[in-house]
């Protein structure tokens, strides 16, 4: 993709800006507690009340689990861009000290680098 760049960094601040965003979705009062749907008064408010509780809290869980799925995806993408840099670099550093002189054992599958590289 022309123009596509990853910071690595950058990933890894958003991975940690999640966690900290669902560390404090999950300390919230309106999580762990919860209206009694019995003391509502009326049998059709207490169930409206109790499906909504339930619905809720399982949205809840779900929000959480992406969230850490996604922050776990981040970390593991900054450390394929920090490792493929790393690789280029190493290529680049290659490159600049000269063409590599393959060995006059070297096996038939090295043909093409050969014819590449002289």
């Amino acid at each position: 993709m022309p123009g596509f760049t990853a910071d690595p960094v950058q990933l890894h601040y958003a991975a940690d800006r999640l966690t900290r965003s669902v560390e404090a979705f999950t300390d919230q009062p309106s999580l762990r507690f919860w209206a009694q749907p019995a003391e509502a008064g009326d049998p059709g408010l207490a169930t409206a009340l109790e499906n909504f509780q339930q619905a809720s809290a399982a949205g809840s869980t779900l929000l959480v689990e992406d969230v850490r799925r996604l922050t776990g995806r981040l970390h593991e993408a900054r450390r394929l861009y920090e490792r493929f840099d790393a690789d280029a670099a190493d290529i680049i550093k290659t490159c600049r000290s000269g063409p590599v002189r393959p060995s006059a054992a070297a096996p038939e599958s090295t043909s093409v680098i050969r014819a590449v590289l002289g």
